[in-house]
């Protein structure tokens, strides 16, 4: 599922391998999430895979309603990730995830 304290810390900081400097092994991330961004990946105008990794949601402005460990946040941090501006509603504050 993604959500063992290794892959959620490399989720949170932007690390998307787990043996750096080879880079050959990808992160396990959540699936929920991840179905969720590859929807996204499919819309010409939310994605655009001619920008760099790290900014093929740049200019997006995004919001996510619920901050949940399994769904929520960690969508939150991978459209963040993917540069989108995302605000993450839940029904005591509103973060801005950059």
């Amino acid at each position: 599922e993604g959500l063992c304290h290794e892959y959620r810390s490399n989720l949170y900081r932007n690390k998307r391998y787990v043996d750096y400097p080879t880079n050959s092994k990808k992160c396990v991330l959540p699936c929920t999430a991840l179905s969720v961004v590859k929807i996204l990946e499919s819309c010409p105008s939310c994605y655009d895979k001619s920008k760099p990794i790290g900014r093929h949601m740049e200019g997006q402005t995004v919001t996510i309603i619920n901050r949940s460990e399994i769904v929520g946040r960690p969508l939150a941090a991978m459209l963040a990730n993917d540069g989108a501006d995302v605000y993450s509603v839940d029904i005591d504050s509103i973060y801005l995830f950059r």
